[in-house]
């Protein structure tokens, strides 16, 4: 057999055996037993026949069937069901359905099904199958399980004779002459999908792709792929005539003709393979579950086609830009433990994530980086050599899979993007990606410039690696000096950005931003940002003289759409600088320090200097004549709110100190408006000045 491809990939399936029939067999019906890696194949005349296979060790497929056959009717098998969960089989023939072990033993007849006409199988538990068969009008379902006991669950009534069946989880598609039709099992409600305006769809056929959760509804040459809510899925399949037989391996769907086998890649919706294997119009096809081993039969001949291994499957869907189709097969086969790593799946992630970075679709590469258990965000330091170059010999360089073109500079692939032949389709892909939506574009009249385009996208660009970067930061365990270069590279993208908010967020938390970072942000005026980078180096003192320069305006900050000064305005930065030396002096141990800081503090603030000060976290530095003198300075009442926390806090009781509470206290009452100087705490509360009610209760 020979096979070619419209699409460039080598081959999804292969022939790799097997064997002839005599000329008195007819096979009607097909289906792998994978449990016993045997095909099992019924005839016209009611025989059974088994034909068994095995890999040998040398790679070859060794095929087996030494002429036995087994009577299980007297008339044509119609169909054979392998249920796999009931570790079981379901034979029809002369409309009757019966259920046999395995091992084809005895058969346990299922009662009340006379007529029917076809089945279908989807699991329904660990140890048990749900079979729905169609008898004519009617439709029965039943619940098999391991021990080959039958349930009846319901049964339903259709207006027309079912011609086929197919099951994708819990939801059956049914083909009449006339019709499709969708029936929920939960809710045991049946709605028409589909139907001719002639009410004839000519040659109906179903078949469900379990892999993916969907069916396939052929009608006049034209394959219709639809979830589990019988909602369109895709593109159609474009059948050259209608199949005479299908079945799925993998992602892809196998339909044979009288050419040979087409195989579509039900992911992209696109032909992926022909093989030409000429067998005649009646044609049998079925697969084995486990292996994706595809088996054909005509009436003289049984072939094997074996799939291309699935890692080399996805390797090279991958090397021709299917990364959808490729990252489909890799999920299934991380599901069933086919991967030859844990971590294969998240290599086949990281790979696709990095090849569509030259495609420039960002925002579906980083989430691909995220949900890759082992994509290093090391791999795109290459993207920014201008920010991690001094980290480049430190980082080791992850291949992952090696297909992948090598990451360049975000400059150069944007250039090339912009400036190729490609750059009138470059531009319209993004306009419709929405990358350049804050410019007006004209593709092909280059309105604003393929320069100011590059800078918009630059821009939200990095915006996009950026978030992502913030997730790797919280959520991987990097190296120290990977650590170092991702918070770095991350604090720089802010600044390109214009996102202040995002990279005082950063410096406020710990951090390993380079002290490199330090010339920048003075040359930028980002002085806020480069007082928390200084304080998170340990460098108190010059971040709390930055904040004091900022709040009296020795030094002008950038205007900027997010931060903290745009967050609060002037007045409120002031507040919030007050806040960060107070949070500085608390930790002082320099006394100077205090003695200069802490009137500034007050002046700018007091409730931050009073908090100090309730807090005695000051007390090895001032004593408390020193703080006495700094608060009658400013206001009285400052100095009676330190007074009390000293009686009614620390318990002071010393004779002077409550007589020169209580005689402030009373000067203020006699006089309210000196409690105008500062707001005091529970005056609302009380009712009265809060003066007069301290006194009151002294």
């Amino acid at each position: 057999p020979q096979t070619h491809t419209d699409t460039g990939m080598d081959h999804v399936l292969r022939v790799v055996g097997g064997c002839t029939w005599p000329g008195d067999v007819q096979p009607t019906c097909m289906a792998h037993q994978s449990r016993k890696q045997e095909v099992l194949v019924g005839d016209s005349h009611g025989y059974l026949r088994r034909i068994r296979w095995q890999w040998e060790s040398g790679g070859e497929l060794q095929v087996q069937w030494n002429g036995e056959k087994q009577r299980v009717s007297g008339k044509k098998i119609q169909q054979i069901l392998v249920l796999d969960e009931a570790r079981a089989v379901a034979i029809l023939a002369n409309g009757d359905v019966n259920i046999y072990d395995e091992n084809m033993g005895e058969a346990h007849a299922i009662q009340g099904v006379r007529n029917a006409t076809s089945m279908a199988a989807s699991r329904s538990g660990r140890n048990s199958t749900r079979l729905v068969i169609a008898c004519k009008r009617n439709l029965l379902v039943f619940q098999v399980k391991r021990d080959r006991e039958i349930k009846f669950e319901y049964s339903s009534e259709l207006l027309e004779n079912v011609e086929s069946l197919a099951c994708v989880q819990d939801s059956f598609f049914i083909a009449t002459k006339q019709n499709y039709l969708l029936c929920q099992i939960k809710d045991k409600t049946c709605e028409e999908l589909m139907a001719s305006p002639s009410r004839k769809l000519g040659k109906t056929m179903l078949h469900s792709i379990t892999t993916l959760d969907r069916a396939v509804l052929v009608s006049e040459s034209v394959g219709i792929l639809t979830d589990t809510e019988g909602l369109p899925v895709g593109s159609t399949l474009p059948f050259p005539v209608n199949p005479t037989a299908m079945t799925d391996s993998s992602i892809f769907l196998c339909a044979a003709d009288e050419a040979g086998i087409r195989v579509y890649d039900c992911v992209n919706s696109r032909l992926a393979q022909n093989i030409e294997l000429p067998m005649g119009t009646s044609v049998l096809m079925a697969t084995d579950r486990d292996s994706g081993m595809v088996t054909v039969c005509n009436y003289n001949r049984v072939v094997f086609l074996a799939p291309l291994g699935l890692e080399d499957q996805v390797c090279d869907l991958i090397a021709r830009q299917e990364f959808d189709s490729a990252l489909a097969i890799a999920k299934i086969m991380d599901a069933k433990a086919l991967c030859s790593s844990s971590c294969w799946l998240a290599d086949v992630q990281a790979e696709i994530g990095l090849s569509k970075l030259v495609e420039l679709e960002f925002e579906q590469a980083m989430e691909l980086f995220k949900e890759s258990t082992t994509f290093c965000p090391s791999s795109l330091f290459p993207l920014f050599p201008e920010y991690t170059k001094f980290w480049e010999a430190s980082v080791e360089r992850v291949d992952y899979l090696g297909l992948h073109s090598p990451v360049c500079p975000l400059e150069d692939l944007l250039v090339e993007a912009l400036y190729s032949s490609a750059a009138p389709s470059i531009l319209q892909k993004m306009i419709q990606d929405k990358y350049a939506s804050m410019v007006n574009i004209q593709v092909g009249l280059f309105d604003v410039g393929p320069e100011v385009v590059k800078q918009s996208y630059a821009v939200h660009s990095k915006q996009v690696i950026a978030k992502y970067l913030e997730h790797a930061r919280m959520s991987i365990n990097l190296e120290h000096h990977e650590s170092e270069c991702v918070h770095t590279l991350l604090a720089n993208l802010y600044l390109d950005t214009g996102d202040i908010a995002g990279l005082e967020h950063l410096l406020v938390a710990e951090n390993l931003c380079s002290e490199a970072l330090t010339e920048r942000l003075t040359r930028e005026s980002r002085f806020h940002a480069l007082a928390l980078l200084l304080r998170s180096k340990g460098k108190y003192h010059d971040a709390a003289n930055l904040w004091v320069k900022l709040a009296d305006g020795k030094l002008e900050e950038a205007i900027a759409d997010t931060g903290a000064l745009a967050d609060t305005g002037t007045i409120g930065f002031r507040v919030l600088a007050a806040g960060y030396v107070a949070d500085y002096l608390a930790e002082s141990n320099s006394e100077e320090e205090v003695r200069t800081l802490l009137p500034w503090v007050f002046d700018v603030h007091w409730e931050s200097g009073m908090k100090l000060l309730v807090g005695g976290m000051l007390t090895k530095s001032l004593t408390r004549d020193e703080i006495m003198a700094m608060l009658q300075e400013r206001s009285d009442t400052l100095a009676c709110q330190y007074m009390c926390h000293l009686v009614e806090n620390e318990k002071v009781e010393e004779s002077a100190l409550h007589t020169k509470l209580a005689l402030m206290l009373a000067n203020i009452a006699q006089d309210p408006s000196m409690e105008s100087d500062h707001a005091l705490p529970n005056a609302k509360e009380t009712g009265d000045c809060w003066t007069k009610a301290k006194l009151t209760s002294f």
